[in-house]
This record gives C-alpha cells, structure tokens and sequence, in this order.
C-alpha cells in the first residue's frame, strides 16, 4: 500500500510541477515527504505513515489496516482529481 501511495505522489508532483519535463523526478521517499507539506492535514497522517514505512519503520499510527486502506484510496483519489484539474483535458497530437 505505501508504494503505491508514495508512486501516485510522485506522479502528482511531477503532473503539478512538470518535473518530467526537466528530468527532476524525485524518489518517492522525497516526493511523499514534500507532498506531505502540500496538501491538506487529513491526507498528511497517511502520507507519513507511508513515508515512515519506506524508511524502514514498523509502527503506524493506524489501529486497524482497513482504516489505512480507506485513507490510502481517499488521497490517491484526490491527487488524481487535483492532477486532473492541474492538466485540463488531454490533448492528442
């Protein structure tokens, strides 16, 4: 779960910053820890609890897994609708 929370905010960042463009992606460590900073305080308990799984901790501030879970697809969901309305529409060459 906390890769692929950590690689949707990778990608968030790079769809907000553009970062692809320059080639300055960064890990996924970085880009959930700067992300954390971003968006709003009910995202950043999961966000840190996934953060702190990547460097190697075994406590989380989650009593049960489904709580993980449903906070988990709850932020994903939210960088995909803020990604969204970053980029507009597609555009296809």
């Amino acid at each position: 779960m906390a890769g692929t929370v950590l690689e949707v905010s990778r990608l968030y960042e790079a769809a907000l910053t553009g970062s692809v463009l320059t080639g300055s992606v960064l890990s996924k460590l970085d880009t959930g820890e700067v992300v954390t900073s971003e968006l709003a305080y009910k995202y950043a308990r999961i966000l840190r609890d996934c953060v702190g799984y990547r460097q190697g901790y075994h406590s989380s501030p989650y009593w049960a897994p489904v709580e993980r879970k449903h906070d988990a697809l709850k932020v994903i969901a939210e960088m995909a609708r803020q990604s969204a309305a970053h980029s507009g529409p597609a555009q296809l060459a």
